[in-house]
Parts: C-alpha cells; sequence; structure tokens
C-alpha cells in the first residue's frame, strides 16, 4: 500500500492476533530505541515500563476481554509498579516523548502510568499502596466504552456538533457496564472498581460533569460523591489527553498543558487535593529532567557533550 488513507481498516485473523502483537511489540522497542537516540535523557526504564502498558491497553481496545487478556493486564501493572516508582524522571518522559513520536504514544497506557505515580503521593498506608497496580489496571480500562462509539464520531477532525457530543459521552456508561457484563458472565476477572471507574472518570468534583453529576467525595458523601480511584484517573486521563496528538490538534508541552489544567482545578474539575499533589509532582518531574540536561555529559568518543535548555547539542569538546 502506497498510499495512506484515513478510511483504510485492517482485519487480522483471529488465529494470527498473537503473532501480530509480537510484531507490534518487536515495533514498540525499534522506536524506542531510535527515541533514545534523539533524545538520551529520556528514561529507558519508563520507556520500557509504557511499551508493555501499551501492548496490555492494545489487546483492551482490539482484541477484546477474556480471562488471557485481564491476567496480561493485571500483569503488566503488577510489573509497571514494581520497576518503575525509583524513577523521578517518569512524568518528564511521558511529557517529552509524544513530542518526539507522537505514533508511540498510547493514551490508556500513559492513564495507567500517571494514575500509578499520582496515587504514590496520595496513598499512605501500606493498605491503600498495595492498591496501586489496581488503580493501574483502571487506566487500563477506562476508556474500553469507545469501542461502542462509531468511528465517525471518535475519530473526527474537528469540533463535536451537540449530538455527537451526547454520543460521545455515552461511553462511560458503555465502559462501565461493559466490564461489569464481563464480571457477570465470568468471562474476565477484573476488579469491580474497573468498572466504576470507566463509568466516573468524566464527572468532574464540583458535579458539572457526566454521566451522574457525582459531585465530591465518596468518602465524604456515599451516595453520590466520586471514588478516589476515579478522581485519581481523571486528572491523569486530562493531562495524557492534552499532551497527545489528535486528529484535531499537535501535541501540547507539559507547561501548557498545566496551565490548561490549573484553569479548570479552578473550576472545580479536579479533587483540589490531589491535583496539587499532581501538579507537584510533574513540576519536580521536569526540573529533574532539566537538571539532567543541563549537566556535562561524556559520550562514546571521551568528548565533554555540552546541551542548552532544550537539550540541543551546543558544544563537543575534542577528545
Amino acid at each position: 500500500i502506497q498510499k495512506s488513507s484515513k478510511h483504510l481498516k485492517i482485519f487480522v485473523l483471529t488465529s494470527d492476533f498473537d503473532k501480530l502483537q509480537i510484531v507490534l511489540s518487536e515495533v514498540r522497542k525499534q522506536k524506542i530505541d531510535v527515541l533514545l537516540e534523539k533524545d538520551p535523557y529520556l528514561d529507558r526504564k519508563t520507556l520500557n515500563c509504557f511499551s508493555d502498558l501499551s501492548a496490555a491497553s492494545q489487546l483492551v481496545v482490539q482484541g477484546g476481554i477474556d480471562q488471557k487478556v485481564a491476567n496480561t493486564v493485571a500483569r503488566t501493572a503488577e510489573g509497571m509498579v514494581a520497576n518503575l516508582f525509583d524513577s523521578e524522571l517518569a512524568i518528564a518522559t511521558l511529557s517529552r516523548m509524544v513530542n518526539h513520536d507522537p505514533t508511540l504514544y498510547d493514551h490508556s497506557a500513559s492513564v495507567a502510568m500517571l494514575g500509578a505515580i499520582i496515587s504514590k503521593k496520595c496513598l499512605t498506608t501500606p493498605v491503600l499502596k498495595a492498591q496501586i497496580p489496581v488503580i493501574a489496571q483502571c487506566g487500563l480500562y477506562h476508556d474500553v466504552g469507545k469501542t461502542c462509539v462509531p468511528s465517525g464520531v471518535l475519530n473526527k477532525p474537528g469540533k463535536f456538533t451537540q449530538e455527537e457530543f451526547e454520543v460521545m459521552k455515552t461511553h462511560a456508561l458503555e465502559g462501565e457496564l461493559e466490564i461489569l457484563r464481563l464480571i457477570e458472565n465470568k468471562t474476565a476477572s477484573i476488579d469491580p472498581i474497573c468498572a466504576r471507574v470507566a463509568g466516573e472518570h468524566h464527572e468532574k468534583f464540583g458535579g458539572h460533569g457526566y454521566p451522574r453529576g457525582s459531585k465530591g467525595r465518596l468518602e465524604d458523601n456515599q451516595s453520590s460523591g466520586i471514588h478516589l480511584y476515579s478522581r485519581i484517573t481523571t486528572i491523569a486521563d486530562v493531562y495524557s489527553a492534552l499532551l497527545m496528538k489528535r486528529v484535531y490538534k499537535p501535541p501540547m508541552s507539559a507547561a501548557d498543558a498545566l496551565k490548561i489544567m490549573s484553569d479548570a482545578a479552578s473550576k472545580e474539575d479536579f479533587d483540589p487535593d490531589i491535583y496539587g499533589r499532581f501538579l507537584n509532582q510533574v513540576v519536580l518531574s521536569m526540573k529533574e529532567f532539566q537538571e539532567k540536561m543541563n549537566e556535562k555529559k561524556v559520550d562514546t568518543k571521551g568528548r565533554i557533550l555540552m546541551r542548552d535548555e532544550n537539550g540541543k547539542l551546543i558544544k563537543a569538546s575534542p577528545k
């Protein structure tokens, strides 16, 4: 196929799906190697974890959810949490990755990773911290309802009409109901909280979200409050969506994304306590990344490399 087309759809036989996943995994690894050549200050561990999460995310969206997929999602979330948390560069790496290679970026994988990172700062007791892999799973499953949205609406390269937006909004409840059906029919063992988060991730702290108009914290109001995991996932979802390239917009920098989110926070879109902790994490991660870039580095030929604030090579001393 020489010409690309936005209308092109590729179908794969069920019997060949595992082979396709192997090919996609290898492509992701090659893309990561290229990405690290462009920007060697990105954190490889973060990128490798992201690649694994992306593979699990694609299984959820494209392969249908069964027990095998559910096991992969759970195992990948556990592995990410076990291997990622010693890196302060994770958020900065995710934030810069999309600008280097938008095709590598996977929204649900990003939401899973960001949700886990936010949770690390918000959940203080050992019992709660043990739930962080579940929150990562919530991120991987949160948009499963979009499989029920017509592609013409889902991929529209422009602003939705009111009618189209109402169709788009159905993905929250559709995702919740789909996960509950899988659990009820014993198709897949998924933590029921993933269903709640799928249904609540577009609720706003001030009560002006959808689909139910839930408000505040579940801990304060059992009848209409929003679950903690949903409030975490909402922030991760918005940040990731702002960063990524869409059919209707280019990728956005971390600074620009935070400006928009801070304005939304002032309108009570987010739990203020969680958003404050998230904001601090992003700022610290970007600062750590900047300091790493500004350090003197020695390349494989023994030359000292100097880079400007954008990471561009500005000087290489003779060997």
